[in-house]
């Protein structure tokens, strides 16, 4: 894995976090299933292609951020994002604090 590989898991990560923090006022659900495909890792970090060693080194590091992602034939990973499991920055455990107290606030 190289410094494009890092930077573009860290950008998809934030991006998918965001999209939960964006609904969860609305929903009250705190996880997703997100994709992320060798096409687009491809032409994120320039890879002509992306090798099989690289999977597994993306596998773990999902992993490792508290993600749960498998690889799919289709040529893509498959992540489910749960921000109960995963570490929240400071200002984003507030967005989903405000996110989920507006839900339920509307719930009654």
């Amino acid at each position: 894995m190289n410094s494009q590989d890092l930077d573009y898991l860290n950008q998809a990560i934030y991006a998918f976090k965001q999209c939960i923090l964006r609904d969860v006022e609305n929903t009250g659900c705190v996880n997703r299933i997100f994709q992320m495909t060798f096409s687009d890792i491809e032409s994120k970090t320039g890879r002509d292609k992306v090798p099989p060693s690289l999977v597994e080194h993306y596998l773990k590091f999902l992993e490792n951020e508290g993600m749960q992602a498998e690889f799919d034939v289709a040529s893509r990973f498959i992540i489910s994002v749960d921000l109960d499991h995963l570490l929240l920055q400071p200002d984003e455990a507030l967005m989903l604090a405000n996110g989920l107290s507006c839900y339920q606030f509307k719930q009654q």
